[in-house]
């Protein structure tokens, strides 16, 4: 067997394991890069096809280190990487500061009609993990949603899981929204601002904004027949307004980083980590915690995630350095015929169902080129099948209750709440408006982009 089909075999494995295990996929990802760097370390140029310059000097050793070379310099995407953590510090210290509860209680406290107001916290907790993640988003929602629902009395599950689901929509959104988003960002080169217009077309972030809408009016219109009453919002004190300024300073730098002339390839990583940095040392200094303090809000953050990442891409670089890639291109081109709308129906349906069964992570990082690929097979001239996997693959996070760490948390806090759901209802009451977001999603994509 070529090595290349070993190389895939491991990350098939590696993909099943991480996702029956998923408390322990960062050790398999980081197994399966072990195996890979090993592999080509024993094996050179038959894994990792080698630069000429490399065969030309006839150096083995030379040979041998390449694959450990090629995989911790170019294959892990250092600056996403950096990108990513900074931004997962800085969305925790702005859940910490409490404005983004405030800004939602203010919105609750304006209307007093029950209907309404769910509709409102479905667009709000949208937004707001459009801007900070949907799981950062459901830890300040779900106080309002419990809260809400005593009130008027009736069972919190389905409205609770039905923000998850919203929250789950947007990560494909904005550049903050997901680890999709991301990856596709890196993929596609778009800028932060390139997700509100992209080549004088409407881009993601308003695509999502109408799917998030069409969701919102389904569910106020659902729970309207049965939410009846009155109800008040607590008020919310904010902590402190500086991790709204850092984000802002973020949102800054990276636009002056996508425009600078600068070719360093980490600058955007660099200034974004630096922003975190000194709001770790205000969160320390100026709030005063403890030592203990500080680590525990370190250690609570998803730095799984993060080294996750850095074992996928591994792998990933190994695939597409052996062809791979070019291989299953092929494969998809070859079977789904010249229609270029079937082949993005296909992805968006495909990557729905990938989000909603299986880890979206490994499947963005290990298949979003061989998309590239077959995007210029077809012929199209933007990123629309990625944004179609991407989207798809970030709307099917909501389709099931059990895949996503957004809809783990949501369960978490029904379960404390003494609140249990079953499957079957989950599919009466909440699939039908995932089902129409997405199909609102895929639609406006497919006409704003084709």
């Amino acid at each position: 067997m070529q090595m290349k089909w070993a190389a895939l075999c491991i990350a098939a494995v590696m993909y099943v394991l991480a996702v029956a295990f998923r408390s322990r996929r960062v050790y398999f990802s980081t197994l399966a890069a072990f195996i890979i760097i090993l592999l080509g370390m024993i094996f050179p140029g038959e894994l990792f096809v080698l630069p000429k310059d490399i065969l030309a000097m006839d150096d083995m050793t030379g040979m041998r280190l390449y694959a450990f070379a090629y995989s911790i310099g170019t294959a892990v995407q250092w600056n996403l990487l950096m990108i990513y953590t900074g931004v997962m510090i800085l969305t925790a210290l702005l859940v910490y500061s409490k404005v983004p509860e405030k800004l939602s209680s203010l919105l609750l406290g304006s209307v007093r009609i029950p209907a309404l107001s769910m509709v409102l916290v479905f667009i709000s907790a949208g937004l707001l993990s459009a801007f900070i993640g949907a799981f950062p988003a459901l830890v300040v929602m779900a106080p309002v949603v419990v809260s809400f629902s005593r009130q008027l009395k009736f069972n919190p599950a389905f409205f609770l899981l039905s923000v998850a689901a919203v929250c789950s929509l947007e990560g494909s959104a904005f550049y903050f929204a997901s680890p999709a988003s991301f990856l596709f960002s890196e993929f596609s080169g778009m800028a932060l601002f390139h997700f509100f217009i992209v080549s004088g077309k409407v881009s993601l972030f308003f695509i999502a904004q109408a799917a998030l809408l069409a969701g919102a009016l389904f569910f106020g219109l659902y729970f309207s027949r049965t939410v009846k009453g009155e109800f008040f919002v607590a008020r919310v004190r904010i902590v402190s307004l500086v991790p709204v300024l850092l984000l802002a300073l973020t949102v800054a730098a990276l636009i002056a980083c996508s425009m600078t002339p600068i070719r360093f390839i980490y600058v955007s990583g660099f200034a974004v980590l630096i922003i975190a940095i000194f709001g770790l040392a205000w969160f320390y200094l100026f709030q005063k915690k403890t030592i203990a303090e500080f680590f525990d809000f370190l250690k609570n953050l998803d730095w799984n995630t993060v080294f996750y990442m850095i074992g996928i891409f591994i792998v990933a670089g190994a695939l597409k350095k052996s062809g791979v890639f070019d291989d299953l291109a092929g494969i998809i081109v070859g079977h789904c015929g010249t229609s270029r709308l079937r082949i993005f129906v296909i992805v968006f349906v495909v990557s729905v169902f990938a989000g909603a069964f299986l880890d979206i992570v490994p499947y963005l990082i290990l298949l979003m080129p061989v998309i590239g690929i077959v995007s210029n097979s077809y012929g199209f001239s933007g990123n629309i099948l990625a944004a179609a996997m991407v989207a798809g693959s970030c709307i099917g996070t909501g389709f099931t209750p059990f895949t996503s760490l957004t809809m783990q948390s949501a369960l978490s806090v029904l379960k404390k709440e003494n609140c249990e759901i079953k499957l079957l209802d989950w599919v009466k009451n909440v699939l039908p408006a995932a089902v129409i977001m997405a199909a609102v999603y895929a639609v406006l994509l497919w006409f704003l982009w084709k």
